[in-house]
């Protein structure tokens, strides 16, 4: 008698997607679930989450059906290199110092030189050698998101500098 039905790797792939797809459910219901602020703008802070959330639940379902056709990923290779079989303590140092950062001084500088100094310190870590052209992306990439955020989705981040004027960055924007 033939056992047909679901190898151990198609098991494992569609508990990972069913959870993928469990998440964009959840994600789709809290965000329909929220008050509108009743601000006036082009587009609501509900906007994004509805589109994460709709494409986290079509692009699971869709890899559902591929795991029952028997579509299954397949690992890659290590290629191009070794194991290390010691830890890289330097790279672990500055990506948490990065973190850190991050954290203890977005209220004080604000999102974007607190961003940008993240970015810059973990793709440091992660093997990027070129500093000045590491500032320049790293910062470029944390003003693109801070303008993206407080302009076009309406939810303020931190300017910084309150010290200097004496008013919080948030409260001045609700």
């Amino acid at each position: 008698m033939k056992k047909t039905g679901l190898t151990s790797a198609a098991k494992g792939e569609l508990v990972f997607t069913s959870f993928l797809f469990l998440a964009g459910v959840v994600v789709l219901t809290d965000t329909a679930l929220l008050r509108e602020t009743g601000a006036l703008s082009f587009v609501s802070p509900k906007v994004f989450a509805f589109a994460v959330g709709g494409l986290l639940t079509v692009l699971s379902l869709l890899q559902i059906f591929q795991i029952f056709r028997g579509n299954l990923g397949t690992p890659e290779g290590i290629e191009g290199g070794q194991l290390s079989k010691t830890v890289n303590w330097a790279s672990l140092a500055i990506a948490i110092a990065s973190l850190v950062f991050y954290v203890v001084f977005i209220e004080l500088l604000g999102f974007i030189i607190a961003a940008g100094v993240l970015f810059m310190g973990l793709a440091y870590a992660l093997g990027a050698k070129r500093i000045l052209r590491l500032a320049i992306i790293a910062f470029s990439v944390a003003v693109i998101i801070f303008f993206s955020f407080t302009e076009l989705l309406q939810v303020p981040l931190p300017i910084g500098f309150d010290f200097i004027t004496g008013a919080s960055s948030i409260d001045q924007e609700w």
